[in-house]
């Protein structure tokens, strides 16, 4: 098992990326039409350069899809040069969120916008409420899942498992989401290619 970080804006990395305790880091990119994470361009420059896995999510609101996906696709690049890269991996966060909820129409869009840009699916970060409500036939049932699920759950299709918002992570300031990778690194860094 390996315990991959998620992280954002609110925390600091406080040691060079090499000596950071997993062989990956997720990092928020976006958020909406207009909100890009102040972190992502130097993070994720660093953790590739020192040969680790990122992975790059954006949080998905009630904006328009198109919007959203072209500053998501565009922070990427800007950062990476490219938005395709067998360190990185890209998910679309789609949980609740009242004061802008995504409709799953909208993470529709996203998540096809995404597999048209790149070739590949996106990681599909959700709540296992949000994913019994997906429709038969949605794109988003093609997507590997990164189950956002506190406390004990029955092992199900997912490829992630984020279980708490509080693990110490050596080099991360604070507290943060933690990620369970069922298997070996070789099969992680293998998977995250695809």
């Amino acid at each position: 098992m390996i315990i991959i970080p998620d992280i954002s804006h609110y925390e600091k990395v406080t040691i060079e990326p090499a000596l950071l305790d997993s062989p990956a880091l997720i990092n928020k990119v976006s958020q909406g039409n207009t909100f890009s994470d102040s972190t992502w361009l130097n993070r994720s420059r660093d953790i590739i350069q020192n040969n680790k896995l990122i992975g790059g999510y954006h949080f998905a609101t009630s904006d328009d899809p198109a919007s959203q996906l072209t500053l998501f696709l565009s922070d990427v690049r800007n950062a990476l040069g490219t938005i395709v890269n067998s360190q990185l991996k890209l998910a679309v966060d789609w949980e609740d969120n009242p004061s802008s909820q995504c409709s799953q129409k909208q993470c529709e869009m996203l998540v096809n916008g995404v597999e048209v840009a790149t070739g590949k699916l996106p990681l599909l970060y959700t709540p296992l409420s949000m994913f019994q409500t997906i429709s038969a036939g949605s794109v988003l049932l093609r997507c590997d899942l990164w189950l956002a699920e506190y406390g004990p759950v029955a092992k199900t299709a997912y490829k992630l498992w984020q279980y708490t918002d509080n693990y110490k992570f050596f080099g991360i300031n604070i507290p943060c989401d933690a990620n369970k990778w069922d298997g070996s690194l070789e099969d992680l860094t293998t998977w995250w290619n695809t």
